[in-house]
C-alpha cells in the first residue's frame, strides 16, 4: 500500500531534525551545494537528490529532472516513470 503524506502540522520532530541533519551533508546532483532533501523517486537505485527550488527550475526549463507541485516529488529521466 502507498505511504500517505503527512498532512501540515503532523510530522514529527525527530524526523525534521533527522531531515535536517540528512540535509546539511547531501549535496545536490545540479548545483553541487550541500543541503539537498529532495530523493529521487527511485530511492535506492539512484543517487540523485536536489534542493527543492533547483529541481523545480530544472524541470522548468526542461533539464533532466521530472517534478510535481501537487505532492512534492521528483525524479530524474531514468525514473520519470515514477512521478506523479
Amino acid at each position: 500500500q502507498p505511504r500517505q503524506p503527512y498532512r501540515h502540522g503532523e510530522i514529527p520532530a525527530h524526523k525534521v531534525l533527522a531531515e535536517c541533519a540528512r540535509g546539511v551533508r547531501a549535496a545536490c546532483s545540479l548545483c553541487g551545494s550541500p543541503g539537498a532533501t529532495l530523493n529521487c523517486k527511485g530511492v535506492g537505485e539512484c543517487k540523485c537528490m536536489w534542493h527543492l527550488p533547483c529541481a523545480r527550475e530544472a524541470a522548468q526549463a526542461g533539464g533532466d529532472v521530472v517534478f510535481s507541485a501537487s505532492v512534492i516529488e521528483a525524479a530524474c529521466a531514468q525514473h520519470a516513470d515514477r512521478c506523479v
